[in-house]
């Protein structure tokens, strides 16, 4: 797998058509069967459907640990709340990257608008451990 990605299956969708040259294979978690189908559709639609392995679950126990990239199309309060989790399971180095929400007070390290009417795009990437002193 040379990226696992976590969504929202629309969110992630959406992301894979304005990226369709990207190198990722995508799994995102969908709780809601509809969605998960919408989803699929929307995928195959864009030419993106191979790229994608759709999961019915949820986010907040989907692993994380060989996540390269990381993709989220979250309100804030669930940004926040899974912003923890993601800080102590990824990697140093993995990106994570949120269309229209940020993070608190983890201020990234780029943005971007994108899209019409325009939206933006919010990049972080995981830093190294801080040594304890």
């Amino acid at each position: 797998m040379s990226a696992a990605e976590l969504a929202l299956a629309g969110g992630l969708a959406l992301l894979s058509v304005q990226l369709p040259d990207a190198p990722y294979e995508e799994t995102p978690p969908e709780l809601d069967p509809a969605r998960l189908k919408w989803a699929r559709e929307v995928a195959e639609n864009a030419g993106v459907s191979s790229l994608i392995r759709f999961v019915q679950g949820d986010l907040f126990e989907v692993p994380l640990q060989d996540a390269t990239v990381v993709t989220l199309y979250l309100l804030r309060p669930t940004n926040l709340r899974l912003r923890p989790r993601l800080l102590r399971e990824l990697r140093p180095g993995t990106r994570v990257v949120s269309l229209r929400f940020d993070m608190g007070n983890w201020e990234a390290e780029r943005t971007e608008q994108v899209g019409n009417p325009p939206r933006t795009i919010y990049r972080w990437t995981i830093p190294e451990p801080r040594p304890i002193p």
